[in-house]
């Protein structure tokens, strides 16, 4: 027992042993309730183990001073360990462990030692197996009423220890006013400490594949069941920015303009200190019909690495939930963002990987120094003693980290929000109760949205960890991205000294962008697809200055040149709408763009006027604008299969596109794409691009190509670790015929190139499968050019 004692603050030898069994008799002789219980407790232990000798071990004197000491101490460190032969041994482990369950932490001076900085809740290991046992040989009501006396002996520990804990803080800079919920959190969290329950979390991924940055693409990949043609579609967002500053109005009311469109819903929640900036915005979006979808609320003061930020963010995210139920996309912004790419990209993105959310989670491997508590407007840091090293979290948990700036699915926005509420106030008032122990949760509530969120309330920054930590503990750790689409410059980050007029430590903050900023942003631009920058500031003439003349140009589109097309897509353009007039000027638009982004082609003809309404039709109910009927390429992108055991749900390869010529530079086809002519597939060379995510993995390719008669040729390829394209040159054999041709992407080998401990998949592994046609001279059927190509809805 000389560790159990040593655990709680005795020496682990006799005399630590003498002064337990002095402060057990003591606690008998204060309470009465605790001498009733522990007598009850113990008739029960005993009745249960029959098989035990000394069951006769009297327990009439167990609650007076001195007997209790004398029949139920455990062994002292240097008195040799009991046996299963010695009843009475046994019996009175037993009976310490029920003491110690009851016992109340404030009672004695030498239960100083329970000073919030190094107490535990008295159970030892043994008192968790006895425990166990209990619940394996008692009959149910017996059990319930253990089970009800532990939950009383906890709530008791809670509230000895609370106000423990407010004596303590008597002494502390800490306000009053706040010495109650500082106490309260603390102890709820001592009592987590001591007795963890483990997460049910529910995802698939090991913890090693789980911490790997590329964990949704790395070796092995999910069973392909086909491929599929997804359409250009227009995507809604649901957009919370969170505005805190007057004189970041006008930032903010650019970034709203640059974003809007009508199919959006707009949520602007301004910081309870900015009343000015809230009526100036209700002013400015009720003066233009247009902005209808722009809502202006006040309900938060944010305090930064506070709860109160998370506490936004979840109240705009169920307030937009409520405004609108057609938006597919949940986005956080800040009045210091604005946008470096047409929105246009930003819908063709999330059309790709429509259905994922994007998080930026990186998997920690690191404990949380201290407790962070959010009251009168400051952010409190109290430190757990005995736990130096950081503060233990709950067995079974990832804790996950990240930007706050997530791009949510729809579907995983409502998960994040079950069980916490039903209203955006029931939702603030959650958040602002701060956390309990989790036992006191109300079972019929405790949704896994709600268990993480209250292990990420403990601790600062919480807007950083909740939903990071909910998609690696759920189903939806494989199909989240760890991408975020903003830019900030990461190499300028500073700790903001300010901040510890609010905090009890400063914190991060990336430097505001000027003109020195460009050569870094075009970097980061030309490689990733990033659709925001921050940070901005309306005060900073520089920073201003590189606005307008350097970022506002980077939102103007590309100049796109029409190529006239092959009179032949006249024919089909005619067949597609029915013949219903003249098809003039049949041109063809081959888009180029960022490293990794799936470009597309588009087709265009001008119809007359009264064909308009037959367009209609035939274009699945896209209404074309001003006489133009304009097409893009479907995306053509894997099924995934059954993934109950892979080790990912997500296809490492975004899509597939066969054309003729291809520019290195621009990286985009210089003929056609999809429906190709075979003259321009001879002359210009025919190619497959593929489209991949990036990671750390070495995969050594096959390209089988089928022509229509069933003759095939193969090409071998190496995608090299990060790379995000494969441009492939297909031989096209002699006398090629049209018609239906085929490609399929085949995994020959895979290495991973950072993650040793990741599997690499030697075997033949189909990727993807694609087909595209060839024509010569004759019409192109109406059919082809229905599976290759969607009305465009930005047309």
């Amino acid at each position: 027992m000389g560790p159990v004692l040593a655990r709680y603050g005795f020496t682990p030898d006799k005399k630590g042993s003498t002064e337990l069994r002095a402060v057990i008799a003591d606690l008998a002789n204060q309470s009465k309730e605790i001498r009733l219980m522990n007598t009850e407790i113990q008739k029960l232990v005993i009745s249960n183990f029959p098989d035990l000798r000394g069951d006769k071990v009297s327990l009439q004197k167990s609650g007076t001073p001195g007997s209790t000491a004398a029949s139920t101490a455990p062994p002292s460190a240097d008195e040799e360990e009991p046996s299963g032969e010695s009843p009475v041994s046994d019996g009175s482990r037993l009976a310490s462990c029920s003491l110690l369950q009851l016992t109340s932490p404030a009672a004695t001076e030498k239960r100083r030692l329970l000073h919030l900085a190094s107490t535990r809740l008295p159970l030892g290991p043994f008192c968790f197996h006895a425990l166990e046992l209990y619940h394996m040989v008692t009959p149910p009501g017996v059990q319930w009423l253990l089970w009800a006396t532990l939950a009383s002996a906890e709530e008791a520990y809670l509230r000895d220890c609370h106000r423990l804990m407010e004596s303590q803080l008597r002494d502390s800079h800490i306000l009053p006013a706040c010495h109650q919920k500082v106490a309260g959190i603390y102890c709820s969290r001592l009592l987590e400490v001591e007795r963890p329950r483990p997460l049910a979390g529910n995802c698939p991924l090991d913890p090693i594949r789980m911490a790997s940055p590329n964990h949704a693409v790395e070796g092995d990949v999910p069973p392909m069941a086909g491929m599929q043609h997804r359409n250009l579609q227009e995507i809604a967002f649901g957009v919370l920015v969170l505005a805190a500053y007057e004189a970041q109005l006008g930032l903010v009311q650019r970034l709203l303009t640059s974003l809007w469109r009508r199919s959006h819903t707009f949520l602007v929640h301004v910081d309870l200190k900015s009343e000015q900036l809230e009526r100036k915005l209700r002013d400015w979006s009720t003066s233009d019909p247009k902005l209808a979808n722009v809502h202006v609320e006040r309900a938060v003061g944010v305090r930064r690495s506070g709860a109160s930020l998370l506490a936004a963010e979840l109240y705009g995210l169920k307030r937009l939930l409520s405004l609108s139920k057609t938006w597919h996309y949940f986005m956080t912004l800040s009045d210091s963002d604005q946008m470096v790419r047409p929105a246009e990209y930003l819908q063709r993105v999330l059309g790709l990987h429509f259905g994922r959310s994007f998080i930026n989670t990186e998997v920690l491997d690191v404990k949380p120094k201290s407790i962070a508590v959010e009251c009168s407007d400051r952010v409190h840091a109290i430190r757990m003693g005995g736990h130096q090293d950081g503060i233990p979290i709950r067995p079974n948990l990832t804790l996950a980290s990240g930007s706050q700036f997530v791009v949510l699915h729809r579907d995983f926005a409502e998960f994040a929000l079950d069980g916490l509420g039903e209203t955006g106030e029931e939702v603030l008032k959650l958040v602002a109760d701060g956390p309990d122990y989790i036992g006191r949760i109300n079972q019929s509530g405790r949704s896994l949205a709600r268990e993480v969120l209250n292990e990420v309330l403990f601790f600062s920054s919480p807007d950083e960890t909740f939903f990071h930590t909910l998609a690696v503990n759920s189903l939806y750790c494989t199909s989240h991205l760890r991408y975020n689409f903003h830019f900030h410059d990461t190499q300028g980050n500073f700790l903001d000294e300010s901040s510890r007029s609010y905090t009890d430590f400063p914190t991060g903050s990336p430097p505001v962008l000027t003109s020195s900023s460009l050569p870094l942003l075009q970097q980061v631009r030309e490689q990733h697809p990033i659709i925001f920058a921050r940070k901005f500031d309306a005060a900073n003439a520089s920073s201003m200055s590189f606005l307008e003349a350097h970022v506002e140009q980077l939102l103007k589109p590309s100049i796109a040149t029409w190529q006239p097309a092959l009179g032949v897509y006249a024919h089909a353009f005619g067949a597609l709408l029915g013949a219903c007039g003249e098809i003039e000027g049949v041109t063809y638009l081959s888009e180029g763009g960022s490293i990794g982004m799936l470009q597309r082609l588009s087709l265009r003809a001008k119809v007359s006027r009264w064909c308009v309404q037959r367009a209609l039709a035939a274009l699945r109910g896209q209404v074309p604008v001003q006489g133009d009927v304009l097409l893009s390429e479907r995306f053509v992108q894997p099924v995934v299969g059954d993934v109950t055991n892979s080790a990912t749900a997500l296809s490492p390869l975004h899509g597939i596109r066969v054309g003729t010529g291809w520019d290195p530079v621009l990286l985009r086809f210089t003929g056609i794409a999809g429906l190709v002519p075979l003259s321009q597939a001879s002359s210009m060379g025919l190619f497959a691009v593929s489209y991949w995510e990036r990671c750390a993995v070495h995969r050594r390719l096959r390209l089988r190509c089928r022509s229509p008669s069933g003759s095939s040729t193969e090409t071998e390829e190496v995608l090299l670790p990060w790379q995000p394209i494969s441009v492939t040159r297909l031989p096209l054999p002699a006398g090629a015929t049209a018609g239906w041709w085929s490609l399929d992407i085949e995994q020959l080998s895979s290495a991973p190139a950072e993650i040793p401990t990741a599997s690499s998949d030697d075997r033949l592994h189909v990727l993807a499968q694609s087909r595209f046609y060839l024509f010569g001279k004759d019409t192109i059927h109406v059919e082809v050019l229905e599976e290759l190509f969607s009305a465009d809805p930005f047309a």
